[in-house]
Order: structure tokens, then C-alpha cells, then sequence
């Protein structure tokens, strides 16, 4: 047994395993059927900043099949990255009057006029993916989301125990001021900065959640410095580009330590293979269920949620695979 697989091992017998509550049907159907819990005929509008990234994907799944059950319709848009648009399309659906809104922002500060116009128009928003910056936060009802921060500390952890507090590891950011990326990467460059025999080789920003920006990028960053030990992604799609950068360098990707986010289905995969180390799934269709859950609460029973609510998450590595992916397939994240 190589150490490497023993630390694997000891990490695992350490590690608690946590997933969000939810349902075995997957459908994004919304709309239909319903009943009386739903407090009659409402309508969700929900804005995401792009319909590409699988953790996305899984939180209108669930915010569809919760909808539907209640007999609410879901009006979903789209962003395309781009931040201007996000704000158009925000106070367009702000001038429908739906009973509420969610939206997953890409720029923290930038929508906090839209979502403050909502406020005065008494349409409820729900914040997912990444909070509202501190001067907006009053203006909406709830973040509904992980502690990014606690996260990226859990990442590099791993990644320490993995090589036993030595190594040179990289480290692949992905937007640049966005919450979810600079939360994550203070969290984890605080516990780097406690292990010294730990040499950061900070391979920039990919400015975009794909895996031709993660490809690019660990390109430019192997082409710096090839004798790594582990590379550290800020998320899965980047992740999944890197592994196929090592590749066309010729270096098995199963002896790079490689750790993403968001646990998405060509993600979990990875992982099932060995390409993929570690991943924190973030639980996306729970994460959709419980936003219906949090805005029935409010809308029907009158319940006010408090202003910042973390969701639970589920950490995916090669030997815990068998068991959490039931979890993931039984809709219970």
C-alpha cells in the first residue's frame, strides 16, 4: 500500500459525510398538477448568470420539480456571463410581478440595484450561488447557499494530508471578485500559509467556469512549472480541462493530485476513473428543492427566513464513490 493511499484512507475514516435532504424524481418540468400546500397558482422567476454549469443545472432541476408539485409555474433566464444583461433581465422580470425571485449573480455588487428595485415592488428575491455584496444584503429576503470560505479550507486540508504537509501544489482561481471564487480561495490559502513545506505555484484566473478556460490555463501553468503534486481547482469544469492539459503532457493525471467543485455528472465520473481526486458536490438539485421549500415558507405560512441560510454539501472521492453517488442518484443531493 503506497502512502499516498494510506492518506487517502485516514482522510476518508476522518471525514464526515453530510448530504441536503430531497426526492428520487429528477424531473425539470415545472409547472402542473400541485396541490393545496402550495397556497394556490404562483409564479418563481429565476435568473441565473448561465445556463452551462452543471451545479446550475441541478438547482433549476430541483426548483422546477418542487414548483411543480406545489402547482407553481418557474420562469427561468439566462445571462450568458454577462453582468449587464443580468440586470435587464432582473428588472424585466421584476416589471411581471411574480410572487418571488431567485437569482444567482454573477457580479455581487452590480445587481444590488435591480434587487433593491424588486424590494419596492414587493417581489421577495432569494440569492443562490453567491450572496449579494454586504451594501445589498437588506434588500433581499435570503442567501441560500454554501460557506465558501469553510470550503476552500476543506480542499487545501485535503490536499495537505494528501501529501503530508509537502509539496508543490497549483493553484487555478476562476472569476475574478466573484464570491464563490475568493471566498473559497482565502479559506484555502489560509491553511497553505500554515503548512511552509507547501509551495503555492498560483496559476492565475481562467475567467470563465469551462473546461476549455481550465484546459488553457493549466496549459500556461504546466508551461511555467511542470513538478507539481497537486493542483487545485476553484471548480469541477476547470478541473476536467486540467486533467486533460496533464494528459497531452504526457503525465497521468492519476498521479497529480486534482481537486474541483460542484460535482456535476461528467465530474463524478472523473472521479469514478481516478482522474479526479476529490470534488465537493454542492448538491444542486437539494439546494433547488430547498428554495421552494424556503419561499413556501414565506409566501404561504408567512415564515421569514433567516438572512443567510447554508446548505449542506457531499464530498466525492475515488473510494467513497460507490456510496455517494446513491445519494446523488436518489435525488438526495
Amino acid at each position: 500500500m503506497t502512502s499516498r493511499t494510506r492518506a487517502r484512507r485516514a482522510w476518508l475514516a476522518l471525514s464526515t459525510v453530510i448530504s441536503a435532504c430531497g426526492s428520487s424524481d429528477n424531473s425539470s418540468t415545472g409547472g402542473g398538477g400541485g396541490n393545496t400546500s402550495g397556497g394556490g397558482s404562483k409564479t418563481i422567476a429565476i435568473n441565473e448568470y448561465t445556463r452551462e454549469i452543471p451545479y446550475f443545472q441541478e438547482i433549476l432541476k430541483g426548483v422546477n420539480q418542487s414548483a411543480a408539485k406545489l402547482g407553481w409555474k418557474v420562469n427561468p433566464s439566462f445571462a450568458n456571463n454577462d453582468p449587464k444583461q443580468q440586470i435587464d433581465q432582473i428588472q424585466n422580470a421584476v416589471t411581471t410581478q411574480p410572487n418571488a425571485m431567485i437569482v444567482i449573480p454573477i457580479d455581487e455588487n452590480a445587481i444590488i440595484p435591480p434587487v433593491q428595485q424588486a424590494k419596492s415592488s414587493n417581489v421577495p428575491v432569494l440569492t443562490m450561488g453567491d450572496n449579494l455584496g454586504p451594501a445589498g444584503q437588506d434588500a433581499q429576503l435570503s442567501f441560500l447557499g454554501v460557506n465558501y470560505n469553510t470550503m476552500g479550507a476543506q480542499k487545501a486540508q485535503y490536499i495537505v494530508d494528501q501529501l503530508h504537509g509537502k509539496g508543490n501544489v497549483g493553484f487555478i482561481h476562476g472569476i475574478r471578485g466573484l464570491n464563490f471564487t475568493e471566498q473559497q480561495d482565502k479559506g484555502a490559502m489560509a491553511v497553505f500559509a500554515k503548512n511552509p513545506g507547501i509551495k503555492i505555484v498560483d496559476g492565475g484566473y481562467t475567467g470563465a467556469f469551462s473546461s476549455d478556460a481550465g484546459l488553457k490555463q493549466t496549459e500556461n501553468l504546466l508551461t511555467r512549472s511542470s513538478n507539481l503534486q497537486a493542483i487545485y481547482f476553484d471548480n469541477d469544469d476547470i478541473a476536467l480541462g486540467g486533467i486533460q492539459a496533464l494528459k497531452e503532457r504526457n503525465i497521468d493525471p492519476t498521479k497529480v493530485i486534482v481537486i474541483g467543485t460542484d460535482g456535476g455528472p461528467a465530474a463524478l465520473k472523473a472521479v469514478q476513473s481516478g482522474a479526479l481526486d476529490y470534488t465537493i458536490s454542492l448538491c444542486g438539485f437539494a439546494q433547488g428543492k430547498q428554495a421552494i421549500s424556503v419561499l413556501q415558507a414565506y409566501l404561504v405560512n408567512k415564515k421569514t427566513p433567516p438572512k443567510v441560510n447554508y446548505t449542506r454539501t457531499l464530498t466525492f472521492t475515488p473510494q467513497n464513490y460507490p456510496q455517494n453517488i446513491k445519494l446523488v442518484n436518489s435525488g438526495q443531493c
